[in-house]
């Protein structure tokens, strides 16, 4: 018999909220908030709750963190990439390829656009690489050192040396 998860009540609560936070930022967003005059009350209440809720993103990620960081979450390669990753994987191109064709279709976008879709990726997609990253990143950084002998400071600095180099690279 499996045991069972145990849920932690206070993540649940945090992700609901940010969830109801996600769909706040899109309805406030696509009621042509970007063509409103800025000085207008219409524009001033879309982005009283556009900056209201844009806690949300950052939220699920510390949430991802408390339970991928709990010693007591297996965390395996293996687990990380045949159940966590690959959905992610998954998701983004379904996803990626049903935006593509709605552009195509619906906006009438021309082929030359879909493609640079196609390599980069749609807008709103942008979260699913960047949770993937930080997944593979807390994997190595965050598990490293129970395996082997090393300090967290020495597993990490692979991690983060792109981060000192990016000012170079401007």
């Amino acid at each position: 018999m499996m045991a069972h998860k145990q849920r932690v009540a206070y993540l649940d609560y945090l992700r609901l909220v940010a969830i109801l936070g996600v769909i706040t930022i899109h309805v406030a967003t696509s009621l042509n908030f970007y063509r409103q005059d800025y000085a207008s009350l219409n524009w001033q209440i879309l982005n009283f709750w556009d900056g209201l809720s844009r806690f949300c993103v950052p939220v699920f990620i510390m949430i991802s963190g408390a339970i991928f960081l709990n010693p007591d979450f297996d965390l395996s390669w293996e687990k990380l990439f045949k159940k966590h990753l690959r959905r992610i994987v998954v998701s983004y191109l379904i996803w990626q390829l049903i935006y593509c064709g709605w552009y195509y279709f619906a906006k009438e976008g021309d082929l030359v656009t879909v493609a640079k879709f196609l390599i980069g990726s749609y807008d709103h997609l942008w979260y699913l690489p960047m949770i993937a990253g930080l997944y593979l990143v807390t994997r190595f950084c965050g598990r490293w050192p129970e395996d082997g002998s090393c300090s967290n400071t020495t597993s990490c600095w692979p991690c983060s040396l792109p981060g000192f180099c990016r000012p170079a690279w401007t």
